[in-house]
C-alpha cells in the first residue's frame, strides 16, 4: 500500500508520512539526506538507524519505506510492503 503526501511547507509532507507510520503500529529509521527512510516493526532493532547502517538483516526486517527526492519541500511516499512480496525493499529503493 502506498500513501502519498503532498508538501504543505518545510518537512510538512515528511511529518506526515511518519504520523500515518506511527498510526500504523511501526516505528521509522533516521533521516540521510535523500536515502529513503525504513519502516519496521516496532521492536525491531533497526528503529530509528539511518539508511546506511541498515544492513542486509535489517533489509529483511522492513515493513516498509518512506521516500522522496526532497524530504525538506517536496513530496513524500510512505510505501508498506505487501507481506507476501519476496525481498519487497529492492524493487521500492531503486526506484
Amino acid at each position: 500500500m502506498t500513501y502519498k503526501y503532498i508538501s504543505n511547507g518545510t518537512f510538512g509532507a515528511f511529518y506526515a508520512a511518519e504520523r500515518k507510520a506511527r498510526e500504523l503500529g511501526f516505528a521509522t529509521g533516521s533521516m540521510q539526506r535523500d536515502a529513503p527512510i525504513g519502516v519496521f516493526n516496532s521492536n525491531s532493532e533497526y528503529c530509528g538507524d539511518k539508511w546506511r547502517y541498515v544492513d542486509t538483516q535489517g533489509k529483511r526486517e522492513l515493513v516498509g519505506v518512506i521516500k522522496s527526492n526532497d524530504f525538506r519541500d517536496g513530496d513524500v511516499e510512505l510505501i508498506i510492503f505487501d507481506c507476501a512480496d519476496k525481498n519487497p525493499w529492492t524493487e521500492a529503493v531503486q526506484k
